[in-house]
């Protein structure tokens, strides 16, 4: 099994897929090319969920950064991690959801919608299908959905289209065995995805 760490991966998406605006620095020494307000994210591949494990904040100034750069170089050391660098990402305001892959055993790929952020495995609204997928299956898997009230508002047809995409990735990325997209970020005029994990067999 390899997982890639979520600069790479996102990399990779952003090649079939919109991806948050963001730039990789080392320490803080780099100079900033982005503008504030930005997301902070330590990126190893040891990090598979940088919330949970303390590593995503969100910075409103260079100093506030500079802070944060310090706080993850110091948790990274107590955990004994390789950090790769810090992942600056311009914020996208939308609604979240979630789109992910796995490879079963017996059916092959399956591809998975659901309710996106960090609260998304409690909330456990999703829905699964066989890839690859159609934009008019795309459109019942979200039907699918218990809460319909974040379909509206934005624009569908971006989350169908980047579904029908992603329903397509196996077949494109060789050894596919996991991606998780979390969350993509959809509103009136895009779907961006904001996280993205890939695992190769």
């Amino acid at each position: 099994m390899n997982v890639i760490n979520k600069f790479e991966s996102e990399k990779i998406i952003s090649k079939y897929l919109p991806t948050a605006k963001h730039q990789l620095i080392k320490n803080s020494k780099d100079k900033i090319t982005l503008k504030f307000p930005l997301f902070a994210k330590g990126i190893s591949k040891e990090i598979p969920h940088a919330k949970r494990a303390g590593f995503l904040m969100k910075v409103e100034s260079l100093k506030e950064l500079n802070l944060v750069i310090t706080d993850f170089e110091k948790k990274a050391q107590i955990k004994k991690i390789k950090l790769d660098g810090i992942l600056l990402q311009e914020e996208v305001k939308g609604n979240e959801f979630i789109i992910g892959i796995k490879k079963d055993f017996t059916f092959g790929h399956v591809i998975m919608l659901g309710i996106g952020g960090s609260h998304a495995e409690e909330i456990k609204d999703v829905s699964f299908r066989l890839c690859p997928i159609t934009k008019s299956e795309a459109k019942k898997m979200a039907s699918d959905l218990k809460n319909q009230v974040l379909l509206k508002g934005i624009n569908t047809e971006k989350l169908y289209s980047a579904l029908e995409i992603i329903s397509k990735l196996p077949h494109k990325l060789k050894d596919l065995k996991e991606l998780d997209i979390n969350p993509i970020i959809v509103n009136k005029k895009e779907g961006v995805i904001v996280d993205a994990l890939i695992v190769f067999e």
